[in-house]
């Protein structure tokens, strides 16, 4: 196969990946609307519920539209508890969340207009250490650090608080790209030699060292592509957290939590204890 063609393959491959893992979070977005708008709401609860058991993944505005989704449901079946507790769930999210009066029955617009006025009073009543923490919404590495394995194999998973494994990639893509330069050379010095030579008893020799220089960096072209292609996709499909040292001995951690019928948030404190010697 054409080299040219290998590299097409595996950029195509690349990007479709990238955009596929993209684009599967707005397919069930539009599928939970298609089935609401279809008035197919058990079907689209289901889909709704199922989304926010995996609520990272969704960006917070298409978490807004899921909870706005949700208490448009539970708002038509009369389940005034559940109804609020979604636009509220919504709300925290987005405060200045609005509802399309062409789409929106008027009681519903009511309802959803008292909820949202007597959340923002509550939240100007509230006590700061009082207030409910609904998400704590925290940064996706997996972006910035695919553009940074984009421009140097390893240098997202070093970002992303890989290091072991950023310095691997990037010893080896490094390490073949070192190659691949220093093949080429010695590669076009033999090819030189091979079409310069004059001797027919050299000719198959100076050939064969051509032919071997030629596929070693051809190897070596392949091997860094590779390493470059396995960054890119590691950096933007292993959801690993960005790790920073801590400069206390203690921290506090929020881990948000969803269940059916509740939001919730829990505190973690850990506490490092050293051991002294005497």
């Amino acid at each position: 196969m054409n080299k040219h063609l290998i590299y097409l393959v595996l950029i195509f491959g690349l990007f479709s990946t990238s955009f596929a893992q993209q684009s599967r979070e707005v397919q069930l977005l539009q599928e939970i609307q298609n089935a609401y708008d279809q008035f197919n709401y058990t079907e689209a609860e289901i889909k709704a519920q199922t989304a926010l058991k995996q609520y990272q993944r969704f960006t917070p505005s298409q978490l807004t539209e899921i909870h706005k989704i949700l208490a448009l449901i539970y708002s038509a079946q009369n389940k005034k508890e559940q109804a609020r507790e979604h636009f509220e769930a919504a709300l925290s999210i987005n405060p200045d969340l609005e509802l399309d009066p062409v789409y929106v029955s008027p009681k519903i617009l009511n309802f959803f207009k008292k909820i949202k006025s007597e959340y923002k009073q509550n939240l100007l009543n509230s006590d700061e250490n009082k207030q409910e923490i609904r998400y704590v919404l925290v940064q996706d590495p997996r972006p910035s650090a695919a553009l940074r394995s984009m421009l140097i194999p390893g240098w997202g998973q070093w970002y992303k608080g890989e290091k072991s494994k950023g310095k691997i990639l990037m010893g080896l893509w490094g390490g073949s790209v070192i190659g691949v330069i220093t093949a080429h050379i010695i590669r076009n010095h033999a090819e030189d030699r091979y079409l310069s030579e004059t001797n027919p008893d050299k000719i198959e020799s100076r050939f064969k060292t051509f032919d071997r220089w030629h596929k070693i960096r051809n190897n070596l072209l392949i091997f860094a592509a590779g390493i470059w292609v396995y960054s890119y996709l590691d950096a933007i499909l292993n959801n690993h957290p960005l790790k920073k040292q801590a400069k206390s001995e203690s921290f506090i951690q929020w881990n948000p939590a969803y269940a059916p019928g509740r939001l919730a948030v829990t505190l973690t404190i850990n506490f490092k204890l050293n051991k002294f010697k005497k």
